[in-house]
Order: C-alpha cells, then sequence, then structure tokens
C-alpha cells in the first residue's frame, strides 16, 4: 500500500512542526516548508497527495504556490486567518480551515479528501451480516430480497455498514 505524501506549508515553525508530527504520527509521509521558495523546490523534485497550505506565509501568497504547481499537488487545505474571509477567492481549495485549528482536525480533512479522491463510485459496495448494500444504485438485499433506497438513504445506510 503506497503512503500518501502531505507537505505542509507554514511560515510559524510551532504550528508546521506540530502537524507534520501529527500527520506522521498517523501514517502519512509529511514534510514541511516554511514560506514559498522552500515549497517550490519541495514540489520541483516531488509530486504530493495534499497540500496544506497557510495563508500566513513570509515570502509570499498562498496563491502564487498552488496553481504553478498543480499537476504536482493532489488536494489543497487552505489554513487561514479568522479575520481573513475572502482574501483568496480566486485561489483554488479543496477544503478551508480556520485558526485555531487542531491537528486532529487536519488529519481528519486530509484523511477524508484523500479518501474521497479515491473511492470509485462503482466500488461502493459494503455488506454486513446478510445485508448488502450497492451505493451505486441504491439498492439493498438481503438474501433474494432487493429494495431501492433513495440516494439520502443509501447514503445513511452506507455510513452507519
Amino acid at each position: 500500500m503506497q503512503v500518501s505524501r502531505v507537505l505542509v506549508v507554514d511560515g510559524d515553525h510551532a504550528v508546521r512542526d506540530a502537524l507534520v508530527t501529527g500527520l506522521r504520527f498517523v501514517g502519512f509521509e509529511a514534510h514541511g516548508a516554511d514560506g514559498t521558495a522552500a515549497a517550490r523546490d519541495w514540489l520541483s523534485s516531488a509530486a504530493v497527495d495534499v497540500v496544506v497550505l497557510s495563508d500566513e506565509l513570509p515570502d509570499g501568497a498562498p496563491g502564487e504556490l498552488v496553481p504553478a504547481h498543480t499537476s504536482r499537488t493532489g488536494a489543497v487545505v487552505l489554513v487561514m486567518a479568522n479575520g481573513a474571509a475572502n482574501r483568496f477567492s480566486n485561489y483554488r481549495a479543496d477544503a478551508t480551515l480556520r485558526r485555531p485549528i487542531s491537528v486532529g482536525r487536519v488529519v481528519e480533512e486530509v484523511e477524508s479528501l484523500l479518501r474521497s479522491r479515491t473511492e470509485k463510485p462503482g466500488a461502493a459496495r459494503c455488506d454486513f451480516g446478510m445485508l448488502s448494500l450497492d451505493a451505486a444504485d441504491s439498492s439493498v438485499a438481503s438474501g433474494s430480497e432487493s429494495v431501492r433506497l433513495g440516494r439520502t438513504e443509501a447514503r445513511l445506510l452506507r455510513f452507519f455498514m
């Protein structure tokens, strides 16, 4: 199984180190960069699955970093200061988190983005005991009985299974 790569770009070394350590703890290959220049250097040599990007970088705006390297970056999680509501409205971000943040919340967001990118619509089949759910066509079967569900009901049942 391939380990997902995460690049954390934050000017605050305490936050960056805490996020990198937390991501490594749960099994990601996490790396840190203190600014735009360091992140560009890192992205020029390796591709990443997720970039966790702060809006407070000492040497440039986050919007300058990712568009130049879109082929080498997967999902982008933007970590913004509370007062910076629409500073980067033209910026591509898959998720936005507001400061103060917890390491656990960032880990959850990264895992969620990776899970949503790797799930295939046809592979949405779950089994629990004698119950079998095919979320692609919203049907549930038990033995020879089959019932069609609504989309919301199928998603809820898949979540609970």
